[in-house]
């Protein structure tokens, strides 16, 4: 994972603006930019080093920045831009505490955005209220020392009650407004129920003597009898089903370098086709996407890689999304320029090469370190860390 751009690095414009790409077949779905957020052309929006985005129903963009330690709010004006509405970080609210913020969850029958934070081992949620503005109302942390728990963490890890040392992936189960949480120094992943108040129930931690390999990314199709959770510095994957107890328990465990997996060093991001089908895994050591098909016994086996050698802009793949909508795959490296777009067909499961966008009107897209699609499918979100940078694309 690209853990450094964590430390490393908005103006808003509006238009419908031409990208370059390596190709564009005639069947190709219509990409507009709609417009580009910059940290560096209005330093108060907070948003330097985006690491997420979501865009709720009611058309609000919320940020989550990394170097700024903030959720940021922009609301969708009249002619659909986004401008600037509030911010939650240090200098704006004490009590929000999102040093190194990663990561962003929406609860969209409660109104709810739960934001994990790397170095502050944090959840903070925060609340629609009935006049438009989001209200911070709560964080958990065991507070631990930032600097002792990533350089002598197991002087404290008895200390580390909640387990989000880390904390870097989020993934809310809509059907119990369960919480999972990836938390990469805790090497743990938590649960929490989430209440309409916005307040977090800690469940514990799943498989607490399980060790994860370093998570950072969980997924989960709409059969949430399965979870899927990444183990980064040890490149592998572990499948989860509930058993008959309704408890969750390893049932298989994809290892790089074993049977046949020879592409997938630090796994990066998880994501499962809403058909529980195949799980594509973005692996930035590797440069390389994988597809994984289950077979009839629920099992996983490979079924396509794409490296950086077929397919350039695969460097430091980092963030996928997937468009059931489009039966498209969106891609990224994070230490690459632009996002790749595949076709995918259901009934072979094979990605197929669309495209590869690396600029908006010559405006080079660089250094993704997310992509977010709406709920409709209809925008894709892109924030870029490095160059903090957020572009909003609207897709047809």
């Amino acid at each position: 994972m690209n853990l450094q751009f964590l430390t490393a690095f908005c103006f808003a414009s509006f238009a419908s603006q031409p990208y370059a790409s390596t190709q564009l077949p005639a069947n190709s779905t219509s990409i507009k930019l709609k417009q580009v957020i910059r940290h560096a052309d209005n330093q108060d929006f907070e948003v330097a080093n985006p690491r997420d985005a979501w865009l709720t129903d009611e058309n609000a963009l919320l940020i989550v920045s990394g170097d700024s330690n903030s959720l940021s709010i922009f609301n969708s004006s009249k002619d659909h831009a986004f401008t600037y509405s509030q911010s939650f970080s240090k200098q704006h609210d004490k009590s929000a505490s999102l040093e190194g913020a990663s990561s962003i969850s929406f609860l969209k029958d409660s109104d709810i955005a739960i934001v994990s934070a790397f170095y502050s081992g944090s959840l903070s949620t925060f609340k629609l209220d009935d006049k438009g503005q989001f209200n911070h109302i709560e964080t958990v942390s065991d507070h631990l020392d930032i600097k002792q728990a990533f350089t002598a963490y197991q002087d404290l890890k008895d200390r580390d009650v909640f387990g989000l040392v880390g904390a870097w992936g989020t993934h809310l189960n809509r059907d119990n407004q369960h919480l999972y949480v990836a938390s990469y120094q805790s090497n743990s992943v938590s649960e929490f129920k989430v209440r309409e108040t916005g307040q977090l129930s800690a469940l514990g931690r799943l498989l607490p003597k399980y060790d994860w390999g370093r998570p950072t990314s969980i997924t989960q199709s709409k059969n949430t009898d399965w979870l899927y959770i990444n183990g980064f510095e040890q490149s592998k994957i572990s499948v989860l089903s509930k058993t008959s107890e309704g408890k969750f328990a390893v049932t298989q465990t994809i290892q790089h370098d074993k049977n046949g997996v020879k592409s997938m060093l630090n796994p990066q991001q998880l994501i499962v086709t809403p058909d529980n089908h195949y799980l594509f895994v973005a692996a930035s050591k590797s440069n390389a996407i994988n597809v994984f098909k289950k077979d009839t016994s629920g099992h996983l086996n490979l079924h396509q890689v794409i490296t950086n050698e077929q397919t350039q802009g695969l460097s430091g793949a980092c963030c996928m999304a997937f468009s059931d909508n489009q039966n498209a795959l969106f891609v990224a490296g994070e230490t690459d320029k632009g996002i790749l777009i595949f076709d995918f067909t259901p009934s072979t499961g094979k990605l197929k090469f669309r495209q590869h966008i690396t600029e908006f009107n010559r405006h080079q897209l660089m250094g993704v370190s997310s992509l977010r699609l709406s709920e409709d499918e209809k925008q894709l979100v892109v924030t870029t860390g490095k160059n903090n940078e957020i572009f909003i694309l609207s897709l047809d």
